[in-house]
């Protein structure tokens, strides 16, 4: 189980400065559909997944 899974809580500075690129862009979710994008390159974004009426 990824350590991601492990938690029940919002993500820490401390976590978002331990994440490192990988070869492939993968997601650290907070809550509510919000995550931190790390790409390859080692650039983050932050995105927020969400729904407008039912769509």
């Amino acid at each position: 189980m990824s350590d991601t899974k492990k938690r029940k809580s919002g993500l820490t500075a401390a976590w978002i400065k331990r994440a490192k690129p990988k070869d492939k862009p993968y997601k650290i979710s907070d809550r509510d559909g919000l995550y931190l994008l790390i790409k390859p390159s080692g650039v983050r974004y932050w995105r927020m997944n969400y729904r407008f009426d039912q769509r």
